[in-house]
């Protein structure tokens, strides 16, 4: 039970952290001048998923690597399923054509290149399945190509409004970032570490710990921007 309170505890600096690094990072690059669309693009998107990136490389380092694997489809599944499903409920959503014959295909290809890439054993019979270093170029070159889609739907004017970006003094922000990035080390090794022990504790397997338990937490950003 108190590897339970403790792992839930793990998630408090981790959202925090992710907020305070998104915030002192766009308040910064604001200060450089840096398009308003961009810092959307980029720095905003990619805030709420800190905490999954920090979650899986702390698990990858320690070689735990359910965890992380367990993390990255329950946070995905998460994500479509339950809080997309929530957003509906709550009001009605539209959808842009881009939205239905660009993005949500690519979303299915990245989902099926995944597939393909970690079934080694059924595919080529290798005895093991594994997501080896040339997989992870094939899955980054992907991203590459999904944010030069992003990019050219920002030059067309068409991309989302990235919403109001607060401005706060160069020494603040930097600051921020600083805070940030140790709440998110932090509240990861804290996540890491006690799911660890819980699964091991309470007889389970670590997959289903990350499938469940640490990516719901790991969501909880994309649960209340969304909502």
């Amino acid at each position: 039970m108190l590897n339970f309170i403790l792992l839930v505890i793990g998630f408090i600096p981790l959202v925090y952290g992710g907020n305070f690094l998104v915030d002192g990072a766009s308040s910064l690059a604001k200060k450089y001048n840096v398009p308003n669309m961009v810092i959307g693009l980029t720095i905003v998107a990619f805030g709420t998923s800190m905490p999954e990136f920090i979650v899986n490389v702390m698990s990858s380092a320690k070689g735990a690597n359910e965890i992380a694997m367990g993390n990255i489809v329950g946070s995905n599944m998460f994500n479509i399923a339950f809080i997309l499903g929530l957003t509906a409920i709550l009001k009605k959503l539209y959808v842009k054509d881009n939205t239905t014959w660009k993005e949500i295909p690519l979303t299915i290809i990245s989902a099926l290149v995944v597939f393909f890439l970690v079934n080694d054993n059924l595919i080529d019979k290798a005895g093991i399945s594994q997501i080896s270093r040339a997989d992870g170029l094939v899955m980054l070159m992907f991203f590459i190509i999904f944010l030069s889609y992003t990019f050219s739907l920002a030059k067309e004017g068409r991309a989302a409004d990235e919403g109001e970006i607060k401005i706060f003094s160069k020494p603040k922000s930097i600051f921020m970032i600083i805070i940030g990035l140790a709440l998110l080390m932090v509240g990861g090794k804290v996540i890491v570490t006690y799911a660890v022990l819980l699964a091991r504790s309470a007889g389970i397997s670590e997959r289903i710990i990350g499938l469940t338990i640490v990516s719901i937490g790991t969501s909880l950003p994309e649960l209340t921007t969304s909502v």
